[in-house]
């Protein structure tokens, strides 16, 4: 099988861009709740949740996939591609899910050493519920992590992949190798959040307060080390520097 080249992967991505090349302030307004516009921005990009709907085998089958793509070619016809995410959640000094969780576990703990009266030894919290408890927190993973974690290696190893597929078959187009054309170009993965204000120095209270950074930024640490991503340095970003980021890149609108 042939190598997908900059044109073909190009071709294919512009073949969406009639109903999918949208403003950031569309693709990051959250799609439950309020519905609240995470950045308020008229810069176009491709919204890739809603390109996977537009097969009916996809989105029948969804994956977990980033809001947004985009892609710049330089001068030496060097393709990099940016995979976006956008999520309206706040790493701002405030209290994880997993810190809750700990709190939670520590009062029933506490509870378990009381008994109901005086004179009886039943506990108000028993042994096995504690027990319980305890695997549950163990086996806890906060989902807004999880998703962070899924999304960029679905997006490209599932998402991608299949959604190319589907459109050679849509377009009778003889299909090339995406897979190793991936594999051989740039992949930037940044996610957009409301806040982010971590401290600088790495400390006991951190890690317990910024949990969800931590892991996130490990994680995408050994996709940058594997060669999955191109890099990792500033992947979680806050949403007021989406402008700053767009000027960093350098980067044009594709259509």
């Amino acid at each position: 099988m042939k190598q997908l080249n900059n044109k073909d992967f190009i071709d294919f991505l512009s073949s969406f861009k009639d109903e999918y090349y949208c403003p950031v302030s569309e693709i990051s307004r959250a799609k439950t709740g309020r519905k609240q516009i995470l950045i308020e921005n008229n810069f176009k990009m491709l919204s890739f949740d809603d390109m996977c709907k537009k097969y009916d085998l996809i989105k029948n089958n969804l994956p977990k996939t980033m809001d947004a793509i985009h892609f710049e070619v330089d001068e030496n016809d060097k393709l990099t591609l940016y995979l976006i995410e956008f999520k309206n959640f706040s790493i701002e000094n405030t209290k994880s899910t997993y810190q809750e969780i700990e709190a939670l576990h520590k009062n029933l703990e506490k509870k378990n050493t009381r008994r109901i009266d005086p004179y009886s030894d039943e506990k108000i919290i028993s042994n096995n519920f504690v027990i319980r408890f305890s695997r549950i927190k163990d086996h806890f993973i906060d989902s807004i992590e999880f998703d962070l974690r899924m999304k960029p290696l679905e997006s490209i190893l599932v998402s991608l992949p299949w959604l190319y597929k589907e459109y050679c078959k849509a377009e009778k187009i003889a299909e090339k190798d995406i897979r190793k054309f991936l594999d051989s170009i740039d992949i930037r993965l940044v996610v957009f959040i409301n806040r982010y204000a971590p401290r600088r120095n790495v400390s006991a209270d951190r890690l317990s307060a910024h949990r969800i950074d931590n892991a996130l930024k490990n994680q995408y640490h050994r996709l940058f080390l594997s060669g999955v991503i191109a890099d990792d340095n500033e992947c979680i970003l806050s949403r007021d520097r989406f402008s700053y980021f767009i000027k960093k890149e350098k980067l044009t609108e594709i259509f």
